[in-house]
């Protein structure tokens, strides 16, 4: 079933065209069909996998994690799918042609670089300042303690801020986070039951803790525990392959009990070890 929360902002900031949270639990039936953008979009896709394609023949595509940025334009677009999977998807679309109330003032560097992201449109990991911002949203306006508004407005840039950023670093950062990531890799190569705690991998990387997790989140979309966790479960496909004792597999790797073991297997792959294992092996 489709549930959408919408919030009405415009009241309080004109440019605010909608601000709302969709999420279904199972997938949906959709017959695509174009239609024109008009304002500057961002849609964080918390859950879910989308593909876009424009009337160009361009097709972006989108993960959990990663956040779509829609310049407001002409051009038509529509899904790539007929059925949607199951999602969660933040949205925020804004007016910002206003010059009266603009949430990114007149002449600050921040407008004049929006307005250099107007042409085409991309696709992101989500920097964790915009996940947090969409949530603390929606957590100030149902609460409205004493500043919301304020609170709020200060998070709506956040949102705008991050995008633009996004897409600045990317063009002119090239030098990839790949490169502490490969760190990580060898040790946990070495270490396959390593658990944490996760400020170890900062301190073979070289980061602080705050940008050993902007790293993970930009590189991948996920935080260093779902990587390791994840990295983990890849590995155990191959021992399960190889006909390795299930219990045996869970304490190689680091896992408290073959019960956890499981547990995390079937969250990440849809799966039983058991049920793999029987699938695998002829």
């Amino acid at each position: 079933m489709l549930h959408t929360h919408s919030i009405h902002l415009k009241e309080h900031f004109p440019e605010v065209q909608e601000f709302s949270h969709t999420k279904t639990n199972s997938a949906k039936p959709f017959i695509p069909s174009f239609e024109k953008k008009t304002w500057t979009s961002i849609l964080y896709i918390e859950r879910g996998n989308f593909l876009i394609r424009y009337e160009t023949g361009e097709v972006l595509r989108a993960k959990g994690g990663a956040f779509y940025y829609h310049p407001p334009l002409s051009l038509k677009y529509q899904t790539f799918d007929k059925t949607i999977p199951p999602y969660s998807m933040y949205h925020l679309a804004v007016d910002l042609s206003s010059t009266n109330d603009s949430l990114l003032p007149p002449r600050t560097a921040d407008q004049q670089n929006s307005h250099q992201l107007h042409s085409r449109p991309f696709v992101r990991n989500a920097p964790p300042l915009m996940v947090s911002s969409f949530k603390t949203i929606f957590q100030e306006y149902l609460e409205k303690q004493t500043g919301y508004l304020l609170q709020i407005e200060n998070s709506i840039r956040q949102i705008l801020i991050s995008a633009i950023r996004s897409e600045v670093e990317q063009k002119h950062n090239p030098v990839s986070s790949r490169r502490y990531i490969k760190k990580v890799d060898h040790f946990l190569e070495e270490h396959i039951d390593f658990m944490g705690p996760v400020e170890h991998l900062f301190e073979l990387m070289g980061v602080s803790r705050s940008r050993g997790y902007e790293i993970f989140h930009t590189t991948f979309g996920i935080n260093p525990k779902e990587y390791i966790l994840r990295r983990k479960v890849a590995l155990a496909k191959q021992m399960l392959r190889d006909g390795k004792d299930i219990t045996t597999i869970a304490f190689d790797l680091g896992f408290s009990s073959s019960q956890n073991f499981a547990t995390i297997f079937k969250k990440l792959t849809c799966c039983t070890p058991t049920n793999f294992r029987r699938n695998h092996i002829s």
